[in-house]
Order: structure tokens, then C-alpha cells, then sequence
């Protein structure tokens, strides 16, 4: 019958309709949780150290591939990068080091003076930090 369910316990025959059911629903801490059209998503909100570190390296790849279009430096260009900023954020930029080095194809990637071709301070999540970046000679290996 629609609207109904039949549930057979111990031997006997229940029928549960809609009246006889309720459904709650409850938050949960750490969780974002949306409904819509019998279709419900829910979202690990939780920020743990590995995402914050992710978080932090995305937006100094994204500030230094903006120091390089300013510095008028083409798309296949290596650098290296220094930079200075705090004990924090020194550690989670050389924590996530392949990755930023990757990402900006920095040949090297070290704390210590910003001055460069090209230097500018960032702000980074409240927190300021020196950037130089200077493009390496491009050496080409010709193979025979």
C-alpha cells in the first residue's frame, strides 16, 4: 500500500505509515549537511593541519605565479624563490616544498633574503611575507 511499510516481527505483521514515523534531523558539529529533493550531501567541514598547510601553499603559488607575471618572466622560466616570513609559516612552506616548487618550477625554494629580480610582500593568511624570486639561466642540452 503506498505510504505504508509491512514489517514482520517475532511472527506477527506490523504496518508503519507515514503517521507513525518522524524524521529529525540534528546537527552535527564538524559536518555541513543540506537536503533537497530526496537528495542529501554532507561536507567534512573540519580544517585539520594537512588542509590548512594545502591552503597556505596554494595561495603562495598563486602570489608568486602573479609575482612572475608582473616580473615579465615567460611561462617556462626556472627560479628560485627565497622568502622571510615566521617560524609558522617558514615550516609549512618548507613542509609543502615539492609541491610550491613544482607548481611555480622553482629550482630551489629557501628561507632567507628576498631580494631577487623580483621581490614584493605578501600577506598570507593575516601574516606577511618577503618574496624574491629571480629566473635561472636557461641552459639547453642538444643531443645528437
Amino acid at each position: 500500500r503506498a505510504g505504508t511499510l509491512d514489517l514482520p516481527v517475532n511472527g506477527k505483521q506490523y504496518t508503519i505509515g507515514k503517521e507513525d514515523v518522524e524524521i529529525l534531523r540534528e546537527d552535527i558539529e564538524g559536518w555541513l549537511v543540506e537536503s533537497d529533493g530526496g537528495v542529501t550531501v554532507a561536507l567534512d567541514t573540519e580544517l585539520t593541519e594537512e588542509l590548512m598547510a594545502e591552503g597556505i601553499a596554494r595561495e603562495f603559488v598563486n602570489r608568486v605565479q602573479n609575482m612572475r607575471k608582473d616580473a615579465g618572466f615567460e611561462v617556462t622560466d626556472r627560479v628560485t624563490i627565497r622568502f622571510r616570513a615566521s617560524t609558522k609559516l617558514s615550516n609549512t612552506l618548507q613542509a609543502m616544498a615539492a609541491y610550491i616548487k613544482n607548481e611555480t618550477l622553482a629550482v630551489e625554494l629557501s628561507e632567507g633574503s628576498a631580494a631577487g629580480e623580483y621581490s614584493s610582500t605578501i600577506e598570507i593568511n593575516g601574516e606577511r611575507v618577503e618574496v624574491g624570486v629571480e629566473r635561472r639561466s636557461q641552459t639547453h642540452s642538444t643531443s645528437r
